[in-house]
């Protein structure tokens, strides 16, 4: 009995899925960075991985662990989905310098709520510039 479905069927189907397949990534990607954030934040303040870096602008890697962790979905999702994940990164971010008055030689600060604050904000606009970017080349290629 011969088949129904043309390769070009086949192809439209191959390229969904690898888009949910991108996608998934993408949010695997976010999460593992948002875990790995949660877990940086509650370490005791005596740790060997917070000594470690203990050397470094504490404002600078909130503000830049921040900015990647919300430049992730900005970049690789769809604009809905990534708001959602962009506004639960900065819920997370609070809700962890509270989680600090619980942990170990850690404290809740402010600035920290700040500089968390700052590096989403930057995030989502790199990622809006590089979609931008992106978007362009992709379209200036499709015109060639």
């Amino acid at each position: 009995m011969p088949s129904s479905v043309s390769r070009d069927d086949l192809r439209g189907t191959r390229s969904k899925f690898r888009f949910l397949r991108s996608r998934r990534i993408v949010l695997l990607l976010w999460t593992g960075l948002l875990l790995f954030a949660g877990i940086s934040e509650l370490l005791p303040g005596d740790s060997a991985p917070i000594m470690a870096v203990s050397a470094l602008n504490d404002k600078f890697l909130h503000f830049s662990v921040y900015a990647v962790i919300a430049f992730v979905p900005a970049f690789g999702l769809r604009p809905s989905t990534a708001v959602a994940c962009v506004l639960t990164t900065e819920l997370v971010g609070i809700a962890l310098e509270f989680a600090q008055l619980f942990a170990h030689d850690r404290s809740c600060d402010p600035y920290d709520m700040a500089a968390n604050t700052a590096g989403v904000l930057v995030g989502v606009i790199l990622a809006m510039i590089g979609r931008s970017l992106a978007f362009r080349a992709q379209h200036d290629l499709s015109d060639e």
